[in-house]
């Protein structure tokens, strides 16, 4: 059975100076042998189910952070300034170096991305998508 959509969600997009390289980052997380993913899918997958907000916050993770925040504590730094400019949760966005936030509305990720402006090459807000949306077959316009 598929999965329902996850409830729309404000963002904010954060990218640092800092590069990752997604080889290394890769290489970092074959490294780790019980990764937070192995344990979070299926409470994601039930937290979903449930259109469960709260929870999907919760159980929203990525391993690449641990080995990337490490080595890059900026970009750990970054992580920590949306958490604290008001950010729900934030998150490494694929092997990084870019964050996001998710913001309890649009109003708050814009104001979470004004704070930030000018202190990184690229700030932005932007909303989740519904699968409709998404799917170019659909024929849907954003």
């Amino acid at each position: 059975m598929p999965l329902p959509d996850a409830p729309p969600y404000s963002l904010v997009v954060v990218k640092p100076e800092e590069s990752v390289s997604t080889g290394w980052a890769y290489g970092q997380l074959d490294a780790i042998p019980d990764r937070a993913s192995h344990r979070a899918t299926g409470r994601l997958e039930q937290a979903l189910r449930a259109e469960d907000r709260e929870r999907l916050l919760a159980f929203q993770c990525n391993d690449f952070e641990l080995p990337v925040f490490t080595h890059f504590p900026r970009i750990a730094w970054l992580h920590d300034e949306l958490m604290m400019a008001g950010a729900l949760a934030a998150h490494l966005c694929g092997s990084g170096a870019a964050v996001y936030g998710i913001a309890s509305d649009a109003t708050t990720a814009q104001r979470i991305a004004e704070r930030l402006q000018g202190r990184y090459p690229y700030v932005s807000t932007a909303r989740s998508l519904t699968r409709a949306e998404s799917d170019p077959l659909e024929g849907n316009s954003l």
